[in-house]
Formats: structure tokens, C-alpha cells, sequence
């Protein structure tokens, strides 16, 4: 654990080392001595934290170890100390009117400090030369290419992110076919199914593979899926079954669902399941106390043929129900050795030129490395993704296995697989570790929302400049595709063009995070278990608790290390958590505790009260509000003059101070669509021209009440660096080609949604726009609203021919769009909706969108014939087709041979009677999912 403590402590010397830096403290010489001293101690440490994983506790390995990471963290105090001394001597400087008798103290103190810092820099290098002659003596042996991190082989991110791959299913085909049995055929009457065995051995796996079988789809009115854990909340539980109804279901669930109690929440789930069949999956049940509130969700005299799938590791749990429900338990077993052999050769060899098949000359190894694996899914898994990035010589396998072998000696069995996640672990890169840790900072069975994750960990220095141009977000995206590869981090939720969107680790894989955290003191987390601040950590984490534990620790944070990262996640809602939350900001600040702060995470804090002294968090880099509904942020927010993000996504302010314009290091701005007053938008586009770094900026509502040409000029169209863009828009024609004008401007664009509403109802909502095709970098773009001058963007040259994703919304399109369309040979995604299209036919070609994946369809109330020529759409797998009520031939999808599922929402009998005649002949693996009209 040392080694992440000392490449932690390296990057953050660098900045130290700067011209600026020595002439304000005069300590360059001894910062970049420690620096060097540390350099080649890395050069060891990663073995040596692997040796003492190895040996007894009193082994001197061990030791040494302990004295790196003590020394490494008090480094990282002196370097905060430092940078937080260097800040108040800098904003002295710049001061403008000043007397002597103001220098004259301000002085003393500077010499005090300095002092203070360069005598304890005296002690570090003390410290780090006497661990330098024990690793002199001791003469560590490395462990070859094992420990080398450059072999990691990095693919194209672009090309990963699209399509990321889950670990192939094996060896459950037996259990799958029988639960699906369980599900479709016998008794009317309500039945359980739980799945039960310990953790790793795949029940979520195996039920999730039973729902995607499309007999099971196509015999329920609905699914949903509930992952229980732990720590759950019934009233919470009970709300996301009814918000998860009606999005299958349809309509809108009611708005005032939030305000039910769970006997009210009860009633109308009882209402909602009445004459319904439905499948209700339970994951990761715990204790039988869950079925004391879940059993009377079911109506007594349902037979409709309803069906529960339960995942638990406790078999009294499995058999609970049975007073209730009819049972049919399945025990998970270990796979057998021809089919662990089966999922090792998957992920090992997936994307070498054996294609899943184990060489020759490896044959034997393989079995003796599957065996040591004892059957477990998830450390097969784990292994299997940890070799696939190593050289394919026999001997660096080899020597993998021999460390497996030694770590497993004289463990039980769940240890053993906790030692073989460990071992996937230790053999990430030392900029992968840290970010893998992170994950410890959120709660059990957390989806975390990926871009809020990378953030996060560029605000923590996690993620490195590549040295090729990319921006810290790409290549943070390009580590979580890495850990999702590895098969540490699992994608619970994509966006429509493929990319993860939520991402979660496994219940094993956080139980190993949560002893590596604690062993390096890399965060705490608070909750009902553990609620007292220990003060040994630089990154705190209040998750899942109430206001017992804010008022436990609103005064307690003195003697602690400061801290340089707060989240609250999932804390409890209300105005006293918000005014608690408050209490504490304030408290910290003014006792300078929390001056240090880098990143504050309040995302789903109701109505936190932001002290006025917020601006003096001046290292924050940040600052996340989202989910909050504040009216109001300080003004001396713009003293954040290190802030990089700042997330006001779903709030309610109206109206943004004027010193945000002096946050020049701001790269991500999210902020809530129509929120801002309307007199005050051109301002606030005056605030961005200085605003030069900007990459993201989304929630921008321009109307006709303002006029968009102030600010424009200087605001939006002098951010050249910005990669995301999302403007609404409420503009006269003028106006738009004006807002259309500055946009061109912006070449770097990645993503561009616009979206146009009417300023009269009787205008419509005319997008005034010209030839995107400038834009060579775009890969997304979502237009909404009627297309003045189709032909200028529906032609060959009129869109970028980079696009993987194209949304079109209300643009009423009278020619059939789909010749030029098709011609996007990097499409993966297209969304043609309400009245996109107003025409009765539509044609796709042959040869036509050559990568498309998923292909949706929604409120074309003129369609009425879609052909689809043969050798087209090759490579889709999704096809949804909503409310075309007029549809009535589709001629040709037996040509598309890879499509997997085809819905059909409130269509027209007759088509889906003609659709089903048409599968039963010619594609019987196509799941075809019917949904009624509400």
C-alpha cells in the first residue's frame, strides 16, 4: 500500500519544484532531494508491498513497508502545508495598497512558517535516507516484467468506450434453462425462485442471464430488477419498484410518489401488480426481516402467473418466502474444470490471435492456474482479465502462477478468492491503483455516475497527461475502460451509443477495497457502523446516514490531518440534514480545518446552507451541487479561483454571481436549463469570455427576451476549447443564425445537442442552421426542433462524416432521410423521433449504415412502409419502433442478421399479428417485445 502513498507524493512535488515556488519559500534544493529519494524508493516499494502481503506481521519487510507509508504521509502534509502557505504569500502579493505596518507582521509569520516547514523537510530527509540503506541492504529482489507497468498494452479509448464487452457467460446453461422453466411454464400461482450460494459464484450472473432470454421477455408485462444489499431502505426500495413499473409500463409515474409512506407505497404497488405479470427481481438479499414489508406487495388473488427471483447467500433467506409463495431454490456450485477452463480461455485469450483457445504450449499452466481458482466465476474472471495484458511467454505466466500458488497456501476457501482478486490488484499500475480504490469512497452496491467518477479523480491527481495531446478526461476515461477490461469494475448502465454510463465493483472486490483503505489510511468512510472521524485520512466519505452523525462530528475535527476530499452520498434528505451540512462547512472553515479542501461533493444534500466563507476553500477544485435544488450560491465563490468543476445540474438558481467570470481555470459548467432569469443571460454570457479553458458547458437557455449577440462574441464564441456544448434555444430566425454563426466557430466539439422551442406556438419551432460538416470532430449531435432548410444538413456533405451517434427530434423531414444517413459509415446509433420523418415510406439500402448498432424509431405518425434491403444494417442488434400507428409493412428483416430484439410499442395489431407470423418462419432467436398501449 506504501507504493500508492509514494507516487501520490511524487506528483504532487512536481509543481513544487517551479521557478515561482523557490523564489516564495526558498526550499527547491530539499524538495527536489526528497523527490530524487523517493523516485528510487519506488523503484523497490512495489515489491516490497507484495513481500510483506506474503509474510508474518513481524517480518522486517513489513516494517519497512509501515516506515514508507508513515513517511509518505507526512511528506504529503508538509506538501499541503506548503502549497496552502504559498497560496496566502501569493494573494499577499497581489494585494495592491499596502503600509508597512500591514508587511511588516505578515512578514514574521512567512519566516515562522518557513521555519516550521523547512525543519520538518530536515526530519523527512533524515527519515528517507535511513530507509534508503535498509533497501540497500535488504537488496530487494524485482520481480521482472511482472512489475514493469509499462506492458500494459492501451487500445484506441474511442473504439472501447463505444461497445464495452461484460465477461462471457459460461457453464450456467443447465441452471439458465431451468430457471427459465421455473419462469414461463407451471403454476399461475405466485412462485419464488431464489438462487442461492456465496459470493463469486455468479447468481446475479445466472438471473440475469434468465431475463435477457427473450421467452422470458415476451411472456411478462413487466421487469423489474431490484439490487437489495445490505444497507437498504424500504420506503426507498418500494418507490424505485414503482418508478421502475411505470417505465415499463407507461405513463409517468405520479408526481407525488416521493411524498407516500410505505403503507401508502404498498397500496398502489398492490394496484399496480392486480391482474399483471410480472417478474421481480430481488438482488442480493440479506436477512429474512426484507420479507416481512415485501410479501404484502402482492395481491392475494393474482394468478396471473407472477413470478420472484431472489439472489441471496443465506439459505434460511431462500426458504423465508415460502410462507407466502411457492419455492424453487437453486444452489449456485463452483464450475467444473472443462468449463472454467472454457471462461479462462474467454477472457485470457479474447483478444489475441487464438480467439479464446489456449495455445498449445500452454495447455498444462492453464489447468494448473483455473484449478487454483477452485470454480469461482468471479476470480476466474479477475485472473483471466489480469493475463490478457501480459506478453504471451510462457514464463511471465508462469511466474504469475507461482505468486497465486504462494498466496493461497493455508487460506480458506473465501480466502482464497479474496487473494486472487488481491493479486489483480497488486499487478494494476500505480496510476490505476488509486483510482481502483476510489470506488471504497461509495457505498455497497452503488452505481456510480461515470463522468462524476472522473472527475473526481482528476480533482484527486489520479490521472496523468499522456504526453499525446489528450485532455485529463480522455484519459481518465481511457483508466476506466482499462479496470473495466480487467474485469474489476463492472458496467451497470450504458448510454445509447454504448458507452458506460454507471459503473459499480463487486460485493468481493469492495470488501477487498474497503481492508486496503484501511491499511493505508486512503479514506474513511462514515456511517451508522463507524461514525466518529478518526482524523488519520485525507479523504472523508459520509455515506448512507443521518444527521446522528454530522451532529457527532460537527465539532470534532480538531488534531486531525486535514482533509482534502468530503463526499455525502446518500445521506438522509430533509432541512435538518441541510442546515447540519451547514453547520459543519461553516465550523470547518472557520477553524481553518477544511481549508485544504480540493474536492466537496454535496450531489443529493436537499438545500445544503453554503456558508458565505465557501471562497476561502481556495484549493478547491471540485465543488458539486447537483440534485441539491439551492436557490442561491455565495458570490465568493469566485475567489475558487483552482476550480475546475462546478456541477449546479438540477438546482434552482436564477441567478450566477458575476465573479464567476474569475474562475479561469474552469473546465466542466453544469447548470439547469431555463433556470437562469431571462434579462440575465446575456450578462452571463459575458461572464464566460473569460472563462478560456471551459471543455464542457451544458444547461445554457437562451430566449428572445435577451439579445443573444451580447456576450456572444466575446462569451461562447471565444471558447475554443470546448469539447461538450448543449444550448435550448427560444430565438426568432435572426437570432438563431446568429447563436448558429458562433457555434462553427468552435472546432474542437465533441458533442452538440440543440434543442429550439417556439417563441409563439403558432411559429412552431424552426432550428435555423447551416452545414455541420465544419465540424470534423464531432462524434455526437442531437438537433431538436423543425428544420428550417432541410437540405442543408440532410445532404452528403452537410453532416460530420465522424458521427457515431445522431439524434433527430420534431424536425419534420419530408424526404425519406435515410439515403444520406446511411452514408455515416461511423454511425452507431440513430433516433429518428416524433415527426422527425412526415413521410409514408422509408428505404434502407444495400451496403447502407455498415456500423450501426441500435436504431429507434418514435411518433412518425405518417410511416407506413419501411423496406429494408438486403446487406444493409449489418451489425444491428437493437430495432425499437414506438407509436407508428400507421406502420403496416416492414418488408426485409429477415436480412438483418444480427438483430437481436425488435420492440414494438402501441402499434397496430395487424402489424404486430403480421411481425410474429414472419419470426416464427425465419428468425426464432430475435426477441420480439410487444407493448400495449397504456
Amino acid at each position: 500500500m506504501a507504493e500508492i502513498a509514494v507516487n501520490l507524493v511524487i506528483r504532487k512535488l512536481m509543481p513544487l519544484l517551479s521557478k515561482e515556488a523557490n523564489q516564495l519559500l526558498g526550499i527547491h534544493k530539499e524538495v527536489a532531494k526528497i523527490k530524487d529519494d523517493l523516485e528510487y524508493i519506488r523503484a523497490f516499494i512495489k515489491d516490497a508491498d507484495a513481500m510483506a502481503e506474503k509474510e508474518d506481521k513481524s517480518n522486517v519487510v513489513k516494517l519497512l513497508v509501515k516506515q514508507v507509508q508513515e513517511v509518505a504521509e507526512r511528506i504529503e502534509d508538509v506538501i499541503e502545508e506548503y502549497k496552502f502557505r504559498l497560496a496566502q504569500i501569493q494573494h499577499d502579493q497581489k494585494s495592491r495598497f499596502r503600509v508597512f505596518l500591514q508587511i511588516a507582521p505578515h512578514h514574521v509569520k512567512r519566516l515562522k512558517h518557513r521555519h516550521k516547514i523547512t525543519s520538518e523537510i530536515q526530519n523527512i530527509k533524515t527519515l528517507l535516507c535511513q530507509i534508503k540503506k535498509k533497501i540497500e541492504r535488504y537488496k530487494f529482489k524485482e520481480q521482472g516484467s511482472s512489475s514493469n507497468t509499462k506492458d500494459v498494452t492501451w487500445h484506441d479509448p474511442q473504439l472501447a468506450a463505444h461497445f464495452i464487452g461484460e465477461a462471457e457467460v459460461v457453464g450456467i446453461d443447465d441452471s439458465s434453462d431451468k430457471v427459465i422453466a421455473w419462469l414461463v411454464e407451471g403454476t399461475s400461482k405466485l412462485t419464488t425462485i431464489s438462487v442461492v450460494g456465496m459470493g463469486g459464484l455468479g447468481k446475479t450472473t445466472l438471473a440475469k442471464k434468465a431475463l435477457d432470454n427473450h421467452r422470458v421477455k415476451e411472456h411478462f408485462n413487466c421487469l423489474i430488477w431490484i439490487t437489495v444489499s445490505q444497507s437498504y431502505n424500504m420506503e426507498g426500495l418500494l418507490k424505485e419498484m414503482i418508478k421502475q413499473y411505470y417505465k415499463a409500463m407507461g405513463p409517468t409515474a405520479p408526481e407525488d410518489i416521493d411524498t407516500f409512506n410505505v403503507i401508502s407505497l404498498i397500496t398502489k404497488l398492490r394496484q399496480c401488480l392486480q391482474n399483471k405479470r410480472c417478474v421481480i427481481v430481488f438482488d442480493d438479499v440479506c436477512n429474512k426481516e426484507f420479507w416481512g414489508s415485501i410479501m404484502n406487495i402482492f395481491p392475494d388473488d393474482n394468478d396471473m402467473g407472477t413470478r420472484i427471483i431472489t439472489t441471496t447467500r443465506d439459505y434460511v433467506v431462500a426458504s423465508f418466502c415460502k410462507e407466502f409463495s411457492i419455492v424453487h431454490i437453486h444452489e449456485m456450485q463452483p464450475l467444473p474444470p472443462e468449463k472454467g477452463m472454457e471462461l479462462f480461455c474467454k477472457k485470457a485469450f479474447k483478444c489475441s490471435i487464438f480467439e479464446g483457445r489456449f495455445p498449445p504450449e500452454f495447455k498444462q499452466l492453464c489447468f494448473e492456474i483455473v484449478a487454483t481458482c477452485q470454480g469461482f466465476p468471479l476470480a476466474i474472471v479477475a485472473i483471466g482479465g489480469l493475463l490478457s495484458t501480459k506478453e504471451m511467454v510462457v514464463s511471465e505466466w508462469k511466474n504469475c502462477h507461482d505468486n497465486l500458488s504462494f498466496e493461497l497456501q493455508s487460506n480458506s476457501h473465501f480466502a482464497t478468492i479474496k487473494k486472487i482478486l488481491s493479486f489483480g490488484y497488486h499487478d494494476l499500475p500505480y496510476y490505476l491503483k488509486s483510482c481502483f480504490l476510489y470506488f471504497g469512497m461509495y457505498p455497497e452496491n452503488y452505481s456510480i455516475r461515470c463522468s462524476r467518477l472522473i472527475k473526481q479523480w482528476i480533482a484527486e491527481g489520479f490521472v496523468e497527461e499522456d504526453g499525446k495531446g489528450k485532455t485529463l478526461e480522455e484519459v481518465a476515461n481511457e483508466y476506466l475502460s482499462e479496470l473495466i477490461r480487467r474485469s474489476l469494475v463492472e458496467v451497470s448502465t450504458k448510454s445509447v451509443d454504448g458507452k458506460a454510463k454507471h459503473c459499480y465493483i463487486h460485493d468481493l472486490l469492495r470488501e477487498l477495497i474497503l481492508s486496503k483503505i484501511a491499511e493505508s489510511n486512503f479514506c474513511q468512510v462514515l456511517g451508522k457502523e463507524d461514525s466518529r472521524f478518526r482524523g488519520k485520512s485525507r479523504r472523508l466519505s459520509i455515506n448512507k446516514c443521518g444527521d446522528d452523525v454530522l451532529k457527532t462530528n460537527e465539532k470534532s475535527q480538531k488534531g486531525y490531518r486535514y482533509p482534502l476530499s468530503i463526499l455525502f452520498i446518500d445521506i438522509q434528505k430533509g432541512n435538518q440534514t441541510g442546515l447540519l451540512v451547514g453547520k459543519f462547512l461553516r465550523h470547518g472553515i472557520a477553524s481553518g480545518q477544511l481549508l485544504r479542501l480540493q474536492i466537496l461533493d454535496l450531489e443529493g444534500v436537499y438545500k445544503p446552507q453554503l456558508p458565505d466563507t465557501i471562497g476561502d476553500l481556495i484549493h478547491l477544485i471540485y465543488l458539486g451541487l447537483r440534485w441539491t435544488l439551492l436557490e442561491t450560491i455565495p458570490s465568493s465563490i469566485g475567489n475558487l479561483l483552482n476550480l475546475q468543476s462546478l456541477d449546479l445540474k438540477h438546482t434552482n438558481i436564477e441567478n450566477l454571481p458575476s465573479s464567476i467570470q474569475r474562475l479561469q481555470r474552469l473546465k466542466y459548467l453544469y447548470i439547469t436549463e431555463s433556470r437562469i432569469q431571462p434579462q440575465l443571460v446575456g450578462i452571463f454570457l459575458k461572464y464566460l469570455q473569460s472563462l478560456k479553458n471551459l471543455q464542457t458547458l451544458k444547461g445554457v437557455f437562451l430566449d428572445s427576451y435577451t439579445d443573444p449577440s451580447m456576450g456572444l462574441d466575446e462569451g461562447l464564441g471565444g471558447l475554443i476549447n470546448l469539447r461538450e456544448l448543449e444550448l435550448e434555444l427560444q430565438l426568432i430566425p435572426s437570432q438563431q443564425e446568429y447563436v448558429v454563426k458562433h457555434v462553427m466557430k468552435l472546432k474542437h466539439l465533441q458533442s452538440l445537442k440543440l434543442t429550439s422551442y417556439p417563441v409563439e406556438e403558432e411559429l412552431g419551432k424552426p432550428l435555423m442552421l447551416e452545414p455541420l460538416s465544419g465540424l470534423e470532430n464531432l462524434y455526437r449531435l442531437d438537433l431538436s426542433g423543425l428544420i428550417d432548410n432541410p437540405s442543408i444538413i440532410i445532404n452528403t456533405n452537410g453532416l460530420p462524416q465522424n458521427l457515431t451517434r445522431l439524434t433527430l427530434f420534431d424536425s419534420e423531414l419530408i424526404n425519406d432521410p435515410m439515403p444520406v444517413l446511411e452514408k455515416l459509415h461511423n454511425l452507431r446509433s440513430l433516433y429518428l423521433n416524433n415527426r422527425s420523418y412526415t413521410g409514408s415510406s422509408m428505404v434502407c439500402s444495400k451496403g447502407g449504415f455498415p456500423r450501426l448498432r441500435v436504431l429507434k424509431m418514435s411518433f412518425l405518425f405518417n410511416l407506413e412502409e419501411l423496406i429494408v434491403e438486403e446487406q444493409t444494417m449489418q451489425k444491428l442488434v437493437e430495432w425499437e419502433i414506438v407509436k407508428c400507428r400507421c406502420l403496416k409493412v416492414l418488408n426485409g428483416l429477415e436480412n438483418l442478421k444480427t438483430l437481436q430484439q425488435l420492440k414494438l410499442t402501441d402499434m397496430l395489431q395487424e402489424f404486430i399479428a403480421t411481425i410474429e407470423e414472419t419470426k416464427g418462419k425465419t428468425w426464432d432467436n430475435v426477441a420480439i417485445i410487444i407493448r400495449r398501449p397504456w
